[in-house]
């Protein structure tokens, strides 16, 4: 074999096979993670089929997961990035064997509503919560689709995002859909704003590409890509033609010499790179505003 070949081989084994725990990943996950027949989340009730490149596990006493197709499932931090929304613990990953899952010892150790399979030591959704109309979109705690939703539910317009609720009180079935989004608290002690809603303190508190609307307390489907808090030097997009930006991300941050602008909000200065004259690397092609010591995309 040429010897080109054997340093081809070596050189993919050591990009994409990790035999232990990924160390922490910052990147965002799929847009799709943790949703009914999608990447890591529930298997739908009525089919058990998980989309194109993964293989519904639904032979566990305990739960449903949507795993990775040994032969062609998807590979890559994206889908570790999944993982880890569901673990306390670093997901543990071999897509040489088709193997990527969040490992428990018990339910502290699931996030996002899941729970342990304490016979696979793996985090999994728990019965009820694979209902095709459980988060889907138009559906319950789904997102809203042209500001409507399936009967029975409407649209609850925030800040930073959207999502289809029930007006009426809450029934079992909804608190074990609304499980697989809220990280504390599933529902407010009373009816707020008109529909019983997902508590939450901060992003933190919410899975499957939900945001928290932090004024009222409540984890929200995001209007677009630039409403998500994003890992440092992420996300944040520049600014319009115009100087204007997304919804919710509703300051133009132009730098003072120039240089360049960047889309956030002000009520979250950190969300911005810092740098400066001493120190002025910064992420993904952006450049640093010396003056005012923040990383922004150039013009």
């Amino acid at each position: 074999m040429p010897r080109t070949t054997i340093t081809s081989i070596i050189f993919v084994a050591s990009t994409f096979f990790i035999g232990c725990d990924w160390p922490p990943i910052d990147v965002p996950p799929p847009p799709e993670c943790g949703q009914v027949g999608q990447l890591f989340g529930p298997c739908p009730e009525d089919t058990h089929l998980c989309a194109p490149g993964l293989i519904c596990l639904d032979s566990l006493p305990n739960g449903t997961i949507c795993g990775v197709d040994s032969e062609t499932g998807p590979t890559g931090v994206e889908v570790v990035a999944c993982a880890a929304q569901f673990g306390a613990r670093p997901p543990s990953c071999d897509f040489f064997n088709g193997d990527c899952y969040s490992p428990c010892e018990g339910d502290a150790d699931c996030l996002g509503g899941t729970t342990c399979s304490l016979d696979w030591g793996a985090c999994v959704w728990p019965p009820g919560t694979g209902s095709d109309a459980c988060m889907a979109d138009g559906g319950l705690y789904g997102a809203c689709v042209d500001n409507q939703c399936a009967d029975g539910l409407s649209c609850f317009s925030g800040l930073a995002g959207e999502m289809c609720v029930r007006q009426s009180a809450p029934t079992q079935d909804d608190e074990s859909c609304a499980s697989g989004i809220g990280g504390g608290a599933l529902f407010t002690e009373q009816l707020l704003y008109g529909a019983w809603l997902i508590d939450c303190d901060n992003d933190a508190d919410c899975a499957i590409g939900t945001v928290c609307e932090e004024n009222i307390g409540a984890c929200l489907h995001p209007y677009g890509p630039h409403n998500v808090k994003p890992p440092p030097g992420f996300g944040l997009g520049p600014c319009d033609v115009d100087g204007t930006c997304g919804y919710h991300l509703d300051q133009c941050f132009e730098a003072n010499n120039g240089s360049g602008n960047i889309c956030t909000r002000p009520d979250r200065p950190e969300w911005l790179a810092p740098c400066s004259k001493v120190e002025p690397d910064c992420p993904n092609g952006q450049v640093c505003a010396t003056d005012d010591e923040v990383c922004v995309w150039p013009k």
